[in-house]
């Protein structure tokens, strides 16, 4: 029986109302165990029912808490899946990232080095001008002091006859007016 009812006493509204018969027994005192075995099987009943609804009870808690836990577990693995997912996809992204990266490293390192063999090119050919200036420089100095010389040689040879010549004039001139 349950806690409510275990403490309750049964009342009856009819207790002062006793009737006796002959024998002085009251009809009551016979019926009196008729009404103790029916609330006794009533009160049996209702423990069975009680257990037989604890036990219901309890079986859907446990229902309840098994589809619950299911749930949970289903919700968890789904946000995990969706996580790892993400994380999947940030690191692909970052694979990319640094496929992309060394790419443009290998291309700005390429074109460094053709940059370099072409300063390189361009420095040799600068060098190749400025050893062809200075020694067509040389060249043209040497040429103009040859020049320079040739034509100094030649004024003063010049001077010389013409020096000669005004000589002979005058003394030619001279021999004349004598």
């Amino acid at each position: 029986m349950s806690q409510k009812f275990s403490n309750r006493k049964p009342s009856y509204k009819h207790q002062n109302i006793q009737s006796e018969d002959e024998s002085g027994n009251s009809p009551d005192q016979d019926g009196g165990e008729d009404i103790v075995q029916i609330l006794a099987a009533f009160n049996n009943r209702m423990e069975k029912k009680v257990k037989d609804k604890q036990r219901k009870l309890s079986s859907e808690c446990d229902t309840m808490i098994q589809q619950i836990s299911e749930f949970a577990h289903e919700l968890v693995s789904r946000q995990k899946q969706e996580i790892d997912a993400k994380i999947n996809e940030y690191k692909r992204k970052h694979e990319e990232l640094d496929e992309e990266k060394i790419t443009i490293v290998k291309k700005l390192r390429s074109e460094e080095a053709k940059y370099l063999q072409l300063h390189d090119s361009i420095i040799y050919e600068l060098d190749k001008i400025e050893i062809a200036q200075m020694e067509a420089n040389q060249a043209f100095e040497k040429n103009f002091l040859s020049f320079i010389e040739d034509t100094n040689g030649q004024l003063q040879n010049l001077l010389i006859k013409k020096n000669a010549v005004e000589k002979n004039f005058f003394l030619e001139d001279s021999s004349n007016v004598n």
